[in-house]
């Protein structure tokens, strides 16, 4: 299970402790990832969290179906590959913290198959998405591996490439 920490303060200030915190418990977790809920509850109509990625966690390639989904990097860098329906390659796009000569910040607003990939040990994003959430709202794509060594494979073969 994922860390997870929610706040329900009328204003939320995320500032150098809770980024270093939640990489922290990134590391601890057997997912090696963790996340800040900046907004409320899983209903609100906007989903923001701060979430740390360690380079060494698996998130298996997935859309969000009438939704869209923003990335902005405050730290590390990652590699977002986007696929078409039957599981081909149609963009690669590096992202990495402002002043770092890689693009900070991308939008994603269609149902597009698309995986996030951690180059850096911590990678630290700023997440913002249509709510609400709705827990496998959409299902996997029959072209991803579905187990922990093929999908290892899967993400590895995409960060060599």
């Amino acid at each position: 299970m994922t860390a997870v920490f929610r706040q329900q303060e009328p204003i939320v200030v995320v500032d150098d402790e809770w980024i270093a915190r939640v990489k922290e418990h990134a590391r601890l977790e057997p997912l090696r990832r963790a996340r800040l809920n900046l907004h409320h509850s899983e209903s609100d109509r906007v989903q923001e969290m701060l979430i740390a990625i360690c380079s060494d966690s698996l998130i298996a390639p997935h859309r969000h179906l009438g939704r869209s989904e923003t990335l902005h990097v405050i730290e590390g860098r990652a590699l977002i590959v986007f696929f078409d329906e039957e599981g081909r390659e149609v963009r690669r796009l590096r992202i990495g913290p402002a002043g770092g000569g890689l693009p900070p910040l991308y939008r994603l607003a269609a149902d597009t198959w698309h995986v996030v990939i951690p180059l850096d040990e911590v990678v630290v994003i700023h997440e913002t998405a249509a709510g609400p959430f709705e827990k496998d709202r959409a299902p996997p794509p029959n072209w991803a591996p579905t187990n922990e060594e093929g999908l290892r494979q899967f993400i590895d073969a995409l960060r060599r490439d």
